[in-house]
């Protein structure tokens, strides 16, 4: 019996690196180019962690840095969604020219 072929992912993964972007060619993974940041709580884990593993593998496929956050940056009066700021300037030191906030939902 011949081997099945292996199933062809989804449409929304990319099968071959963006050509206009540059990727740090270093292979030390200190510093990136490009750094995606992404942030879930608890109470949204249900799907926000299928999300977060597409982003990852993602990343991993075109050499960018992925930080995944589960947990709230602060514990102040403001809602949630101002966190995001926070956690994207957390990483601005570990990316050199572009960091990218991706809502975990």
């Amino acid at each position: 019996a011949a081997a099945a072929a292996a199933a062809p992912p989804p449409p929304w993964i990319p099968q071959q690196p963006h050509d206009d972007i540059v990727i740090n060619s270093n292979n030390n993974n200190t510093l990136r180019n490009i750094g995606i940041v992404s942030l879930y709580t608890s109470n949204i884990a249900e799907y926000a962690k299928p999300s977060a593993f597409l982003m990852r593998e993602y990343c991993k496929r075109h050499g960018y840095a992925f930080f995944e956050m589960t947990e709230r940056m602060s514990s102040s009066a403001r809602s949630a969604p101002w966190d995001k700021l926070l956690a994207v300037a957390m990483h601005l030191d570990a990316v050199q020219d572009v960091v990218l906030w991706m809502d975990a939902d």
